[in-house]
């Protein structure tokens, strides 16, 4: 016995029905809503085997920000996006933060159908970071399975980029994401003031 008030069981409902709708599996939203019940507020009742089926149905993940384009998965990069593919991980986001990473995760979203891409310029690098930099990612990013702009932000434990270039890099990608209508990857430690000064002063 468990026990659901209203509210509960409409989030129930309306999130299978999203579910069933992102997964194609019609048959979902028709068991939640053929499920019929009286529900007052705090009224105690069993959740039947057919709700907890539709439940079972609806699991489907999509990791937002994975680093397959890192050296470290160059032994086992097959084998790992196997395992995410079993385990219901069924699309992927690839960060692409420099340089190296950005050339291979666009490599990588031609090769897989369900991986796509995030392009940017980490803000531990953005001392390194180049105006040409930015346009080669505006270009890049007519790529219809870039999906946003980042991961960038502000990094204030490490020392390697001053906190002023930072900033800037920060600003300028946040123009070219508002310009490309992108939405923004936002990496953030010990900035947190800053950052969301820099959002608001943006109107980002």
């Amino acid at each position: 016995m468990v026990r659901l008030t209203e509210r509960a069981i409409f989030i129930m409902v309306n999130f299978a029905v999203f579910s069933g709708w992102i997964t194609g599996n019609l048959s979902c939203k028709k068991d939640v809503l053929l499920y019929k019940c009286n529900i007052t507020e705090k009224k105690e009742m069993k959740i039947t085997d057919k709700i907890k089926l539709s439940v079972r149905r609806m699991h489907m993940f999509i990791d937002t920000h994975v680093h397959l384009n890192a050296d470290q998965y160059d032994d086992d990069l097959k084998e790992v996006i196997e395992r995410a593919l079993e385990n219901n991980v069924t699309k992927m986001i690839v960060i692409g933060f420099d340089r190296k990473t950005i050339e291979r995760a666009m490599a990588l979203i031609e090769e897989y159908d369900f991986l796509y891409a995030v392009i940017g310029w980490h803000p531990v690098d953005a001392v390194d970071c180049t105006d040409e930099d930015l346009k080669w990612i505006e270009e890049l990013s007519a790529h219809p399975k870039v999906v946003g702009i980042g991961e960038t932000g502000l990094d204030y434990h490490w020392d390697k980029s001053p906190k002023d270039i930072q900033q800037e890099v920060f600003r300028k990608q946040i123009r070219l994401a508002k310009k490309l209508e992108l939405p923004i990857i936002i990496h953030n430690r010990d900035a947190t003031e800053d950052v969301l000064s820099i959002l608001k002063e943006e109107n980002a």
